[in-house]
């Protein structure tokens, strides 16, 4: 399947890396590769986790507190956000729209 981040996932994912690359050398790079590792999961099984609201799903990280919200569908496996799961669980619902 063709995935794709809406911008502002990009930016959390990114944000999140150089944190965790900024706590210890190679950390971002292994938040990264988990971040990629569960977009394999998805595209294997893209209805295997938890649905949260309608068609959005969410996959848990396994090292990181974070978690990828995402949409499968036609293909095409779209992910709405890269959240920490400390944050508000609400922030990523006006991302529905774009």
């Amino acid at each position: 399947m063709k995935v794709e981040f809406l911008s502002v996932a990009q930016l959390e994912l990114a944000d999140a890396a150089v944190y965790y690359e900024s706590v210890s050398k190679g950390l971002g790079v292994d938040f990264v590769s988990e971040v990629k590792n569960a977009v394999k999961a998805i595209d294997a099984h893209p209805e295997a986790w938890a649905v949260l609201q309608g068609d959005i799903r969410r996959i848990l990280l396994r090292r990181f507190p974070y978690a990828l919200l995402y949409k499968a569908r036609q293909g095409r496996i779209i992910v709405y956000a890269v959240m920490h799961l400390s944050r508000n669980p609400k922030a990523w619902k006006s991302r529905l729209k774009t």
